[in-house]
């Protein structure tokens, strides 16, 4: 390229930047977007809401030009109703209370038309407020902002909106994936909590199968052979002999109930053996319905 183009081509670039009503305007645009792309970088750090308040508060006074900001929230899984989470410039406790007198008027505001507002038409003695702004998530109101005016008294124009506005759209977002990435770490901690529960529940089956098998199913198998035995001396008379073949068959259905329980038991634990059979499955249907008959039939 010859020195005659070079010297056009840097002309013609201070031309575009440095002169004329577009120059300031384009400069002030790249410092923004060099400003978003920094807060976008800072917040991919792990922060705390305050921290990200603090972060979001000073971008958006050293891109616009204002002394004065304050950042409201809404808490998480609560009512409606904003929290002042940090101020500058402002005096705290005016900014709280004027915070809390529009706060249902700013949000229902905000619902209907999620886009900064001049604070032409809401009262705002107590503080210098000239502009409000929500914080926005996927359609989500997740807080909103107030601004002072800007320093050396000009007006907010429409690139100041423009930057406000992303400025508040990537810190929603990081607020909301902040938010999601907690309660899937609740979720986790209460599933591990779950687990452990479920764990120890599994030892006390174990436990209560084995006290089945050594503390129960051993006595009643004593019982049953004595029982047996006294039935097979016919010793006692009619009554007594009555009484001890109820006192057997109830022994004898008791065992089997544990039988089973323990039977359970081993399928659950993969430790029952599976034995098959060459069988008539007509017959065996029939003897499984005649089984349940009576509970099918009765009324």
């Amino acid at each position: 390229m010859d020195k005659d183009r070079v010297g056009q081509t840097m002309e013609n670039r201070e031309i575009l930047v440095g002169s004329g009503p577009a120059g300031p305007e384009i400069a002030k645009i790249e410092h923004s977007l060099k400003s978003l792309l920094e807060l976008a970088r800072e917040l991919s750090v792990s922060l705390g809401v305050h921290q990200t308040a603090d972060l979001l508060l000073f971008n958006l006074m050293g891109q616009i030009g204002t002394g004065r900001a304050a950042l409201w929230l809404i808490p998480e899984g609560e009512s409606p109703h904003s929290i002042l989470i940090r101020c500058h410039g402002f005096d705290r406790a005016a900014v709280k209370r004027t915070g809390d007198s529009l706060n249902r008027t700013l949000l229902a505001h905000f619902e209907l038309n999620p886009v900064p507002f001049f604070a032409g038409d809401v009262r705002t003695d107590e503080v210098d407020v000239v502009l409000f702004a929500p914080m926005l998530a996927h359609s989500e109101v997740l807080g909103w902002i107030a601004l002072g005016p800007k320093l050396g008294g000009s007006d907010y124009d429409e690139t100041d909106l423009q930057i406000l506005q992303a400025a508040l759209g990537i810190v929603g977002v990081a607020l909301q994936n902040a938010r999601l990435h907690g309660q899937m770490t609740d979720a986790h901690r209460q599933l591990l909590a779950t687990n452990v529960h479920l764990q120890e529940i599994d030892a006390l089956k174990s436990e209560f199968l084995r006290n089945v098998n050594h503390e129960l199913r051993t006595p009643l198998a004593v019982v049953m052979a004595t029982l047996e035995s006294v039935v097979s001396a016919q010793a006692g008379g009619v009554r007594v002999q009555s009484m001890l073949e109820a006192a057997l068959d109830r022994a004898r259905h008791l065992n089997e109930l544990l039988e089973d329980l323990l039977t359970y038991s081993n399928a659950v634990n993969a430790r029952l053996v599976v034995e098959l059979a060459n069988e008539s499955i007509p017959e065996l249907l029939g003897s499984y319905c005649e089984q349940r008959r009576a509970g099918v039939t009765a009324s």
